[in-house]
């Protein structure tokens, strides 16, 4: 089952939905590097969470949930890494190392 999708152009969104996380990730990238904003920082995320980055994958939900604390499809994301980092302490010192 694949999390929520927001905004962001239609071909990220295809690149997505497809699987290509990489193409979708470099121009996520480069979009955010211009202009961030909370849709595009949140579709980071979930790309960088289907490549297994949970620790960049928190970073970026967390970033989009500050941009607009009234999505709760972002506080989602941020729900899914924390419960994985309790489910797998492992992930815990990646997650960590991630941060800000």
């Amino acid at each position: 089952l694949m999390p929520s999708l927001v905004g962001s152009e239609m071909c990220i969104r295809d690149r997505i939905i497809g699987g290509a996380y990489e193409s979708a990730l470099q121009r996520l990238q480069g979009l955010t590097a211009r202009d961030p904003n909370s849709e595009d920082l949140y579709n980071l995320g979930l790309c960088f969470e289907a490549l297994g980055d949970y620790g960049l994958a928190l970073l970026n939900y967390r970033a989009a949930h500050q941009m607009d604390g009234t999505n709760l499809v972002y506080a989602l994301g941020i729900g899914r890494i924390e419960n994985l980092q309790r489910q797998f302490p492992q992930l815990r010192s990646q997650i960590q190392s991630r941060k800000l």
